[in-house]
C-alpha cells in the first residue's frame, strides 16, 4: 500500500534579499543590434560583461576591442538561439522544466518587488536615528537571565553599584545561565538586542528585554568608541547604508506577513514512495564525492546533481509528487526547484539526511506556492519577468545547440599526425618510442608480409626475410628507443599507436613500413608529462580549433540567413568598469542565482561573415 507522507506548509522565518520574416520594429536610440525581429540594448550588454567576468574588462585600454568582442558574442548567441528553436531544441522534457522553474522563480521575485519593496520607505527620523546608530560601536555584556522578574533582581543590584565581576564571583545568583561579550554596531541580525543597547544611551545598562539569541536579558555597556566604518565613509554613503539597512529589517517584517497570508490555508501531501526514493539517490549523488559538494561544513547540491536526477528519474517526472489545495505539483518540477533553492545537508548520516530533506521539501513546497500567487496575479506577463526569462532561455538554447555542433566535429588520425609533425620541434627530442619493423621495396612485398603476419609467422622471420634497413636486421629489426625526431614518418605513428598494435604499411622515403610498436617514453625529466597525455592534449588542441573554425562558419551563415544589424560605432556611448566580479542575485522569497548568464566567448564569426559579405556583387 502506497504510504502518504503529510507535509503542513508553515510559516518559515525568512531572511529575503534582492539585487539586487515580419516587418522588425524600429529600433531604439540604445540598440546596438538588430538580430532578426529581436534587438540587443545597450543595457542587454552592460547586464552580461558589468556583473560577470569578461575579458579585457579589467584593462581600460582594452574595453573598446572588450566591447565589440562582447556585442559580436551576444549576437551570436541571439543567432543560435533563434536556430535553435526553430529546430525544437529546449523542447525536451528536461529543457522544458528547466525553463519554466526558472520563470516561477523570477515571478516569485518579481511578487517580492511588488508585495514587499514597493511597500517599504524610510522616513526622514528613522534615517537619522539609524545615522546616530551607525556612528557608534558599542562593547556589552549580554547577561542571560531565566525570567523577567529576575532580570529585576539583577537590575536593582545595578543600581546599588554593585559591579558585574562582583556579583558573579561573590554574589553568584543563580538565575544569571550566561555572560556573553559582543560587540555591536548598527545593521546586526538581532533587531531587537540592538535596539535596547542602544536605547541605553549615557546610563551603563538596560532594563530586562527578551532577545532572540539570549531570551530575558539584561545589557551592561563595556565601552563605548566610534564606528571604524562609519568613520571611513562620506555622509552620501552613510545614508545609503543606513537605508539598506532599514529597508531590509522593513522588508523582512512585511515579507513574513505576506508569506503568512499566502501559507496560512495550505496544505500540501507528498508520496512518500517518490520522497524516499529521491532522497536515496540525491544521497548516494553527494556521498560518491563529498568532499566536491562540501562548503563550510555543509553538503550542498549542485546545478549538476539536478540534470543527475532528471536523467534517473526521466520516466518519473510527469507524477505526482506533493497534492496542494489547487493542482499538484509534479515529480519533475520539485527535483528542478532545488537548482537555484540552497539546498544543503550538515550530515550524510542516512537518517540526518532524510529528516534534513524533509525540511528542504517544506521549502520547495513554499517556493511553489510563492510563485503560484505570482501566477494568479499574471506577473508572468510582466517585462521584468518575461526579459529575464528570454535571456536565460537563449543562454540555454544557443548552448545546446553549440554543443550539438561542435560533438559532429572530429579529429582524423591523418589531422593528429600533422599535429604531432607541427609539434615536433618541442617534443622531438622529449619522447622515444621503439618498434619492430619490416621494411619492404613495395607494397606488394609489404602486403604479403601482413598476410603471412597475419596467418602466424613471427615478425622475427619476416625481418630475416624480407626488411631491408640493414642498421636494425641484427636486432631483429628492432629500433630500441630512438627519439621522435629521427625518421618521424616512422616514430609519430608509432607514438599515436597503442603498445603492441601493427601500423602499416605505410610509405617513406627507404619503401614501405610495417612495424609493431613495443614501447613508448619520456626522456630525462621525472616531470615530463605520459606520452598518452601529450596525445590527448595535442588531439584537444586540434578539436578545439576545428570547434571554433566550424562554429564561426555556422554562425556566420545564420548570420546571413537571419540578416543582422551590428551598430559597432554606438559601443562609444557604453562604458564599462574595469574590475571582474562573479555577481550573484538573491531571490525575493527565496532562492539564488548567478545575476545573469556568463557570456560565451564567440566572436571570430564577424571576420567570416565580413568576407562574405565584400565577395556578394
Amino acid at each position: 500500500m502506497k504510504r502518504t507522507l503529510i507535509i503542513s506548509v508553515a510559516l518559515s522565518l525568512l531572511s529575503i534579499f534582492l539585487l539586487a520574416q515580419k516587418t522588425a520594429p524600429p529600433l531604439s536610440t540604445d540598440t546596438l543590434a538588430r538580430v532578426g525581429n529581436s534587438v540587443i540594448t545597450g543595457r542587454d550588454l552592460i547586464e552580461r560583461i558589468e556583473l560577470m567576468p569578461w575579458e579585457g574588462k579589467e584593462n581600460p585600454y582594452q574595453h573598446d576591442s572588450s566591447k565589440i568582442k562582447a556585442l559580436n558574442s551576444l549576437v551570436a548567441e541571439r543567432l543560435l538561439a533563434i536556430e535553435g528553436k526553430h529546430l525544437n531544441i529546449g523542447s525536451d522534457q528536461q529543457t522544458e522544466l528547466k525553463i519554466r522553474s526558472m520563470e516561477k522563480m523570477f515571478v516569485r521575485d518579481e511578487l517580492f518587488k511588488r508585495e514587499v519593496k514597493q511597500k517599504v520607505t524610510v522616513s526622514e527620523p528613522e534615517m537619522r536615528d539609524g545615522l546616530a546608530k551607525f556612528a557608534w560601536q558599542l562593547h556589552i555584556a549580554a547577561i542571560a537571565v531565566k525570567s523577567r522578574s529576575d532580570g529585576d533582581s539583577l537590575l536593582r543590584m545595578l543600581n546599588k553599584n554593585i559591579s558585574l565581576a562582583k556579583i558573579i564571583t561573590d554574589i553568584r545568583p543563580t538565575f544569571i545561565t550566561a555572560v556573553e561579550t559582543v560587540q555591536v554596531n548598527f545593521g546586526g541580525l538581532d533587531t531587537l538586542f540592538e535596539n535596547e543597547v542602544y536605547a541605553i544611551g549615557k546610563r551603563k545598562f538596560s532594563k530586562p528585554f527578551v532577545s532572540s539569541t539570549y531570551g530575558w536579558t539584561v545589557a551592561l555597556i563595556i565601552d563605548r568608541g566610534t564606528n571604524p566604518v562609519y568613520e571611513k565613509m562620506n555622509s552620501g554613503d552613510r545614508r545609503i547604508r543606513v537605508d539598506e539597512t532599514i529597508r531590509m529589517r522593513k522588508e523582512n517584517i512585511v515579507a513574513r506577513r505576506f508569506f503568512a497570508k499566502i501559507m496560512s490555508p495550505q496544505k500540501a501531501k507528498t508520496d512518500s514512495v517518490l520522497f524516499f526514493a529521491l532522497a536515496k539517490q540525491l544521497r548516494a549523488i553527494i556521498v560518491q564525492d563529498s568532499t566536491r559538494h562540501l562548503n563550510k561544513g555543509i553538503f550542498g547540491v549542485k546545478s549538476e546533481d539536478v540534470d543527475h536526477l532528471t536523467i534517473l528519474f526521466g520516466s518519473d517526472l510527469q507524477k505526482v509528487f506533493v497534492e496542494l489545495n489547487d493542482r499538484p505539483l509534479s515529480f519533475g518540477e520539485a527535483i528542478e526547484a532545488m537548482r537555484n533553492l540552497r539546498i544543503g545537508f550538515p550530515s550524510l548520516d542516512e537518517n540526518s539526511f532524510v529528516r534534513a530533506f524533509n525540511y528542504h521539501l517544506r521549502t520547495i513546497i513554499e517556493s511553489e506556492l510563492m510563485s503560484r500567487e505570482g501566477y494568479r496575479q499574471n506577473l508572468h506577463y510582466s517585462e521584468a519577468v518575461q526579459r529575464d526569462v528570454q535571456s536565460w532561455s537563449n543562454y540555454w538554447i544557443s548552448r545546446y545547440l553549440l554543443w550539438r555542433v561542435n560533438d559532429s566535429v572530429t579529429v582524423s588520425n591523418d589531422e593528429l599526425l600533422e599535429g604531432l609533425r607541427s609539434s615536433l620541434s618541442g617534443i622531438g627530442n622529449a619522447y622515444e618510442v621503439n618498434v619492430q619493423e619490416v621494411l619492404c621495396d613495395s607494397l606488394s612485398t609489404a602486403m604479403s608480409v601482413w598476410d603471412e603476419y597475419s596467418r602466424g609467422t613471427s615478425l622475427s622471420d619476416l625481418v630475416k626475410r624480407y626488411s631491408k634497413r640493414s642498421e636494425w636486421k641484427d636486432d631483429g629489426g628492432i629500433s630500441k628507443f630512438i627519439p621522435l625526431s629521427k625518421d618521424p614518418e616512422i616514430t609519430l605513428r608509432a607514438f599515436l599507436a597503442d603498445t603492441g598494435t601493427i601500423v602499416g604499411p605505410v610509405k617513406i622515403c627507404e619503401g614501405y613500413s610495417l612495424f609493431k610498436v613495443l614501447g613508448k617514453r619520456a626522456i630525462g625529466a621525472a616531470n615530463m608529462p605520459p606520452a598518452d597525455s601529450i596525445q590527448i592534449n595535442i588531439k584537444n588542441n586540434l578539436l578545439g580549433q576545428k570547434q571554433a573554425r566550424s562554429t564561426s562558419a555556422y554562425v556566420a551563415y545564420l548570420a546571413k540567413y537571419y540578416t543582422i544589424d551590428v551598430r559597432h560605432k554606438k559601443l562609444m556611448q557604453i562604458t564599462i568598469q574595469p574590475a571582474n566580479m562573479y555577481t550573484r542575485r538573491m531571490i525575493g522569497f527565496g532562492g539564488v542565482i548567478t545575476a545573469t548568464p556568463m557570456l560565451y566567448p564567440n566572436w571570430e564569426w564577424m571576420k567570416e561573415f565580413r568576407e562574405t559579405e565584400k565577395q556578394l556583387p
